[in-house]
């Protein structure tokens, strides 16, 4: 048996190491191996940035850094299993000895060592046979490919890799991958109480106001977001407005609030509110189970929001980017 590893770069979020895995698993199935499905990698709640720096500005990261969670915690692994080769992490270093052929090691800033300066995999210290490190602007695709083809086990580190929505093969693996029945569950009790037509948002900010500053189409400010929600929710006759949102402007934060009719929504599962992976899965399903969706343009969080609708079973004329 073969086996395909990966680890994607320490600074992307929840739904971006999703995406990733997304575009592995398609790699994995197109050479005929196993994937090894790495555990998300989240920020520990005290790793500190000043005011205005921002995380890939940092000349290196440490694995202390961060905590790990399985596949399993969050996604229905068995209904993957069906269909796909996978295997957990954890399984695979049990019943392999932590040994890998070959890692392709692609440097970045944001470089994990644990404390002795030795490089880690998702956390794991493994015993590799062969590093190939590579420079930032290697193309690493064909090396991977070839790899695949002279190696029985393979680690690629350091990509950002992501299969989007619009990618062919991309709607025929989503609809084999469902969350655990939990979260389903948690958003459908709250539905069943709150009985009225609503419309979600995510308007996506934080680093998106440094990185997307030149494109207009992207950025909405809060009046234009108000406009925006209140001209929908009058033309489809919906009556509340869930808004998702990274930011933590209080001034933006408080305009919204006292401009729009907004849904409040509590977790009623004291076992969901210990991770802030679940909150992420659960906000992302409240915005799936909305009557109309709009999401941000170029954001990898409003894209699986957009898959998981269509997966509900929602109409695609039913959502949009804002």
């Amino acid at each position: 048996m073969k086996f395909l590893l990966y680890d994607i770069n320490p600074g992307e979020q929840f739904f971006k190491q999703f995406a990733g895995f997304m575009y592995f698993l398609q790699l994995s199935k197109k050479h005929n191996y196993t994937l090894v499905l790495s555990p998300f990698r989240v920020r520990k709640p005290n790793f500190g940035l000043k005011k205005g720096y921002r995380f890939w500005e940092l000349v290196s990261v440490k694995e202390k850094d961060f905590n790990y969670f399985s596949w399993e915690k969050f996604y229905d692994i068995n209904k993957l299993k069906e269909k796909y080769n996978v295997i957990l992490l954890e399984d695979y270093l049990k019943n392999n000895n932590n040994k890998v052929d070959v890692l392709l090691n692609r440097i970045t800033n944001w470089e994990v060592t644990n404390e002795k300066g030795k490089t880690l995999f998702c956390g794991e210290e493994i015993n590799f046979g062969d590093i190939e490190v590579l420079i930032n602007n290697d193309n690493i695709l064909p090396l991977i490919e070839k790899n695949l083809k002279k190696h029985d086990s393979l680690a690629v580190y350091g990509t950002t890799f992501q299969l989007p929505i619009t990618e062919d093969g991309y709607s025929e693996i989503r609809k084999n991958i469902k969350y655990l029945n939990i979260f389903y569950n948690e958003i459908e009790s709250f539905l069943d109480i709150f009985n009225k037509k609503y419309l979600a948002v995510h308007w996506r900010r934080e680093d998106f106001i440094y990185v997307k500053r030149g494109n207009p189409g992207i950025l909405l400010t809060p009046p234009d977001l108000v406009k925006k929600c209140k001209e929908k929710m009058s033309l489809l006759g919906l009556e509340k407005v869930y808004i998702s949102t990274d930011s933590t402007n209080l001034d933006e934060l408080s305009y919204i609030k006292n401009k729009l009719p907004l849904i409040d929504f509590k977790i009623t599962n004291k076992n969901l509110t210990n991770n802030e992976c679940y909150y992420s899965i659960i906000e992302s399903l409240i915005c799936s189970y909305a009557d109309y969706f709009m999401g941000t343009k170029t954001s990898w969080y409003s894209e699986n929001i957009l898959a998981e609708r269509l997966e509900l079973g929602k109409e695609s004329d039913t959502q949009e980017y804002l």
